[in-house]
């Protein structure tokens, strides 16, 4: 599975930080900081990390974006497969939470799976 998508800020151990433009059939295809277009090989998928190598190593796993109290999101909750919208209050230890009412209230409500863009595009 590709961890990477297009647009994302990733770091290349020769390069430095480049954006990730894609895999294609020639290979992977990576923009520097000049904006010059770079192909690597697809075996240098294993050298694109989310965060600078440094001696304790680099992770591959995707931030968490920080959300700002009251920004609309998207969100699903309770298992279900309707994306409703609502504003974010706050995340806890272990999920996200997001207001009851369409008011930035105080009473909030667990959910499932939160967005900042629309996911069904």
């Amino acid at each position: 599975m590709n961890k990477f998508k297009k647009g994302d800020n990733v770091y290349h151990a020769v390069y430095g930080w480049v954006v990730y433009d894609g895999i294609h059939g020639d290979g992977i295809h990576i923009i520097d900081a000049e904006n010059n277009g770079l192909i690597i090989p697809h075996d240098d998928k294993e050298l694109l990390s989310f965060t600078e190598y440094t001696l304790e190593g680099f992770s591959q796993e995707r931030p968490e974006p920080v959300i700002d109290h009251n920004t609309v999101v998207y969100y699903r909750f309770g298992g279900g497969v309707i994306w409703r919208t609502g504003y974010y209050s706050h995340k806890s230890l272990t999920s996200h939470r997001v207001f009851a009412n369409q008011t930035t209230g105080k009473e909030s409500i667990q959910v499932d799976e939160i967005s900042l863009t629309n996911p069904l595009i």
